[in-house]
């Protein structure tokens, strides 16, 4: 019985993932739970055959994890660390974490390529906040720190530039940040805003 719980409870956790990233598996179909963001968890427990590793059963569109698919691989590693499943769950979240990045990153030049400098630094402040250690992490300190230089908020792209310098020492930003907030604190202070 308990073997049965947790089989369904990884199966929930991953359906979604699986959808959108892909999984090591044969060519047959197989059953997995309906990947659906809109319906709640009881509504999703039928079983379907999954026609392919990137597309949902309805649609045929290619699907994306959610920050609810991430965070249920989360809680699954926190619930289940001696799993023998962790490692996979590892990989599904270092990918879906990849994926959900790239997204968020795609909005962020969107916003840069407009000069929307306020709504580039949200979408930054929100990869910073929402995927720690990602892969992007240095990149998006550095641009953090552009972004708020544009926006005349010396203090909070100095914290960036300093985050980054003591975060990853070695990246290849470390050079360029230094030069930044040596030119940041030497600029007079700006007049408060009224």
């Amino acid at each position: 019985m308990r073997t049965m719980l947790f089989r369904a409870g990884l199966a929930v956790a991953l359906a979604g993932v699986l959808a959108a990233c892909g999984s090591s598996g044969g060519s047959k179909a197989e059953p997995i739970l309906a990947p659906s963001t809109s319906t709640p968890a009881t509504a999703r427990s039928h079983t379907t055959t999954k026609p392919s590793a990137t597309t949902t059963p309805a649609s045929g569109t290619k699907a994306t994890p959610s920050s609810a698919d991430l965070d249920a691989l989360t809680q699954f590693l926190a619930k289940y660390p001696d799993s023998r499943y962790v490692s996979h769950a590892k990989e599904l979240q270092a990918k879906a974490q990849g994926v959900l990045v790239a997204r968020d990153w795609y909005v962020y030049e969107f916003h840069r390529k407009r000069e929307k400098w306020q709504g580039a630094a949200l979408r930054l402040e929100r990869i910073l906040k929402d995927y720690p250690g990602n892969q992007r992490e240095p990149e998006a300190l550095y641009e953090l720190a552009n972004m708020y230089a544009r926006l005349e908020e010396r203090y909070r792209a100095q914290q960036a530039l300093q985050q980054l310098l003591v975060r990853y020492p070695k990246s290849k930003y470390q050079r360029s940040a230094e030069t930044m907030l040596a030119a940041l604190r030497s600029q007079p202070e700006a007049p408060p805003k009224p």
